[in-house]
């Protein structure tokens, strides 16, 4: 019986390499910095690190949040696919959600009035843009770190978990087989 894949096997199989990234039409202008090894790595930290900065890019208000991602993930050397995945969670149909309570949070903090939010149209936008991009950044952020701070903590979980299987199955082998019966 083969053990289940780790997390490690699981998110790694599925991302592009480098090497594709850099034959790409329109990345292949960025393919120095695509080049760092960190970026492409799939490690405990690298992993968590890519979703702090995917989810806390996917709350910003901002467009070309993509771009904002896959600067981040340079910086602080997270998985750079997986922080560019991230963004997508952020979308014409989640953006109420994603945008409503950080816009009351917002709104709060600067002692502006806010109503309930009303269907989101660019104006709309417009005219509340300092009171939801302060609350979307200080939402991102928390969900961010809180994020990161979950991706380790289920990562550290299953290499425990593998840890006990490979452990069992040792002790399975090692395990005198008795042979035949008394008598």
């Amino acid at each position: 019986m083969r053990p289940e894949p780790s997390m490690r096997q699981s998110v790694k199989r599925q991302f592009l390499k480098s090497r594709k990234i850099k034959e790409h039409r329109i990345l292949g202008y960025f393919g120095e910095m695509f080049d760092r090894r960190q970026l492409w790595h799939v490690t405990r930290f690298s992993v968590a690190r890519a979703f702090a900065v995917g989810i806390f890019s996917a709350y910003l208000p901002v467009p070309f949040e993509m771009i904002i991602a896959a600067f981040l993930a340079y910086i602080v050397r997270a998985n750079l696919p997986i922080s560019v995945m991230l963004i997508w969670i952020s979308n014409p149909f989640t953006w109420a959600l994603l945008w409503g309570p950080p816009y009351l949070l917002g709104a709060m903090i600067l002692g502006e009035t806010s109503g309930p939010v009303p269907a989101l149209s660019g104006e709309w936008v417009q005219d509340n843009y300092t009171a939801l991009f302060l609350g979307c950044s200080l939402v991102g952020a928390a969900m961010g770190i809180a994020a990161y701070f979950t991706v380790l903590l289920l990562w550290r979980m299953d290499v425990v978990k593998q840890w006990e299987l490979r452990r069992s199955l040792r002790k399975n082998q090692e395990a005198p087989v008795k042979v035949g019966g008394s008598g």
